[in-house]
């Protein structure tokens, strides 16, 4: 019984020497005060078909997840607009198989995103991004598309949780 509250000292010490710290209770939001949010259909500046719908739809469907601001589908509303475009997206052989044939590829998409208000135009946030995803080879040519395809519906959807993150500066 003596030793419980040496114990219970050592214990707190311990803990309290982790670095271990409660998260904060709020994010900061990029956008300060304001609070309607409108995205701008993304621009494909690739030739990749699609990407311009597969990130204005991961976007719209992640940043409406947040309860700092809330989207709205009326420009005019808008406090803030958030622009984006697709500026590469490349495929290329990562892995081999035995007999020297592309068993994998690698597709790399970069976007560009800004966050502006619209009263007065300043920039409050721009960042350009960056996500590679891996998917199989095929020796059929639309399977291979396919794949191609859902890859980069895969990389949009991940840009878009990487753009949230950015946005609300949650580290």
């Amino acid at each position: 019984m003596k030793r419980l509250p040496a114990l219970c000292l050592l214990l707190l010490m311990v803990v309290g020497g982790c670095g271990y710290r409660v998260p904060a209770q709020k994010t900061a939001w990029v956008g300060l005060d304001h609070r309607l949010l409108y995205v701008e259909f993304f621009v494909n500046h690739t030739a990749e078909p699609y990407l311009d719908h597969f990130l204005t739809e991961a976007v719209v469907r992640q940043l409406a997840r947040s309860r700092q601001f809330e989207l709205t589908e009326d420009r005019q509303a808008a406090d803030l607009v958030l622009t984006g475009s697709a500026l590469r997206f490349e495929s290329r052989p990562s892995a081999y198989d035995r007999q020297d044939r592309i068993a994998e590829y690698e597709a790399v998409l970069e976007i560009r995103a800004r966050l502006e208000e619209t009263g007065d135009g300043s920039v409050l946030w721009q960042e350009e991004l960056l996500r590679s995803e891996n998917y199989p080879a095929a020796d059929d040519k639309n399977r291979q598309l396919e794949f191609r395809s859902r890859v980069a519906g895969l990389a949009a959807a991940r840009l878009a949780e990487d753009l949230q993150a950015r946005l609300l500066d949650a580290f």
